[in-house]
């Protein structure tokens, strides 16, 4: 039998200069009791609740796709909201949000500065131009800055997370609403830190 030389090309020179200069985003390994930045609960589920979820997993057809659109699901987190559910989309984490959004509407992505470090990772994993804009002393937004930065570059995604991360602050909302009215683009507003706020 004859030997196949073998290959011993790096690959990875095929990946798109975009992706090479990416980082990876940094996840602090402190060991902590309690790790807010990543909404963990420090606490176990309480064994009833547990014992639920068991039954439920052993009963679950997973030899079968699941209904692609979580019917019974989007009804009651619907009713928690009081809202419609044809006017959800659910996803695995806000990171896979993040990327159907930025897919949807494309770039540029305008993001202020600091703030969640994935919107700017994913929108130039994407290929898509991120324009950031400083905060202010406050670390509030700077909304005319935000609205002429936005309208030069012809922004098609604005993310804002309320309360932000990392600074931990709730953006104002007079300065919220006057990037509402007066930028035409997807405003996403990311309230994955609301229960640190309580106030949406």
């Amino acid at each position: 039998m004859k030997k196949i030389p073998s290959q011993s090309k790096d690959i990875t020179a095929l990946i798109r200069p975009q992706v090479r200069k990416l980082a990876a985003y940094h996840v602090d390994e402190t060991k902590v009791r309690i790790k807010l930045d990543a909404m963990e609960n420090p606490f176990s589920l309480p064994p009833a609740v547990r014992s639920e979820i068991a039954a439920a997993v052993k009963n679950s057809p997973i030899n079968l796709y699941p209904d692609p659109s979580a019917k019974e699901l989007k009804k009651a987190i619907a009713s928690l909201w009081r809202m419609k559910p044809e006017r959800m989309m659910l996803g695995n984490g806000s990171d896979e949000l993040i990327q159907t959004i930025i897919l949807a509407f494309g770039g540029p992505v305008l993001v202020p500065a600091p703030t969640f470090a994935m919107y700017d990772i994913t929108a130039r994993a994407l290929a898509q131009k991120v324009v950031s804009v400083p905060l202010d002393a406050d670390f509030d937004l700077d909304a005319e800055l935000i609205i002429k930065k936005a309208k030069a570059s012809r922004a098609k995604v604005l993310f804002l997370a309320c309360p932000n991360n990392p600074t931990g602050n709730r953006f104002s909302d007079k300065a919220v609403r006057k990037i509402l009215d007066n930028v035409n683009a997807a405003i996403v507003i990311d309230e994955a830190y609301y229960s640190f706020s309580g106030k949406s």
